[in-house]
């Protein structure tokens, strides 16, 4: 067994019932780039489904901050901090390097929308 194929075992973590956390230690890495590298990693017994991806991203990051109870999920009374996909990214491997960001929406305040203009 190579060094790389040992490199990133995302479905070896998920397999073995433990919490999986993404992250990145620079910026300013899409977390999109993430996902896409985790469901088409280069070893296909690593490669993870576009959801388990976003969870390790969101509610699993809330969890490892000690977060859960605020946010992580789409849930009432938690931060309204999410984004609006021009596509679904969960539906298949082209939708998913397609998406792109509409809208960016944090504290329940529009940050970002993309205008129409060179969209």
């Amino acid at each position: 067994e190579t060094r790389a194929a040992r490199n990133n075992p995302f479905k070896d973590v998920l397999s073995a019932r433990l919490r999986m956390v993404f992250g990145s230690d620079c910026m300013p890495f899409s977390p999109m780039y993430g996902v896409i590298s985790a469901v088409n990693a280069p070893y296909e017994s690593q490669r993870i489904t576009a959801e388990e991806a976003v969870a390790a991203y969101t509610r699993e990051a809330a969890y490892a901050s000690f977060e859960e109870r605020s946010k992580g999920t789409i849930t009432e009374g938690k931060q309204a901090d999410l984004v609006i996909m021009s596509a679904d990214p969960f539906a298949d491997a082209v939708s998913l390097r397609s998406a792109t960001v509409l809208k960016t929406v944090l504290g329940g305040e529009i940050v970002y929308e993309r205008t129409k203009i060179g969209a």
